[in-house]
Order: C-alpha cells, then sequence, then structure tokens
C-alpha cells in the first residue's frame, strides 16, 4: 500500500515538473512571435521612409543603375 502511494506521489510530481517546463517553452515562443512582429513593422516602416526619400529625390535617368 506504501508502495502505490510514494508511486502516485512520485508521479504527481514528475508531471508537476513537465507542466511547468512546458510553460517555459511557451513562454519563449510568445517571446519570438513578438520578437519576428516588431522586427517585421521595423522593416515595414523602414522600408516607408525609404520610399518617401525616393519620391523625393530629383527624377535622375535610372539606365545608369
Amino acid at each position: 500500500m506504501n508502495i502505490i502511494i510514494f508511486s502516485l506521489l512520485a508521479l504527481g510530481l514528475i508531471l508537476l515538473a513537465i507542466s511547468y517546463r512546458k510553460d517555459k517553452g511557451n513562454n519563449l515562443e510568445v517571446q519570438l512571435e513578438n520578437f519576428s512582429i516588431q522586427i517585421l513593422k521595423e522593416m515595414y516602416q523602414l522600408k516607408k521612409k525609404l520610399k518617401v526619400i525616393e519620391d523625393a529625390m530629383p527624377t535622375q535617368d535610372k539606365s545608369k543603375y
């Protein structure tokens, strides 16, 4: 009887440890997703600024490039 109780207690502790480990992995996934969204926003803003700068430049012969 004691063996069953200790086995169930050990199993419960192992499952508890695994559940915390998953939370850390999920947290890392959320951080990576937020980072990639931030990078995409910055790239979009840079492209908009570059377009404004290109439009402000005087028209030149584009065959040089």
